[in-house]
């Protein structure tokens, strides 16, 4: 069995292991090189009463309100899962 928390696992994902993955699925490098350009300086800030932080580098997770992230976190989810099973 395998339990997960997929909330914190979401926002910890290191982009590493998405672009790893994408290309042993067979995704292009062309494209795996265009997802990563939406990654590149990637930042976010936290508002508190009304304030905004400082600009926080994202190194890990990937991006809230994305098109895009679930089907990544869906990708690194499933080859994980495939990789626990053949064990």
């Amino acid at each position: 069995m395998i339990f997960g928390d997929f909330e914190r696992a979401f926002d910890a994902l290191k982009h590493t292991v998405i672009w790893q993955t994408l290309a042993e699925q067979g995704v292009s490098t062309k494209l795996v090189n265009i997802i990563k350009e939406l990654y590149n300086k990637s930042t976010c800030q936290v508002i508190y009463r009304n304030r905004k932080s400082e600009s926080i580098p994202l190194r890990n997770g990937v991006k809230q309100g994305c098109v895009l992230s679930p089907l990544l976190f869906n990708n690194v989810l499933d080859t994980a899962l495939s990789k626990a099973n053949d064990t």
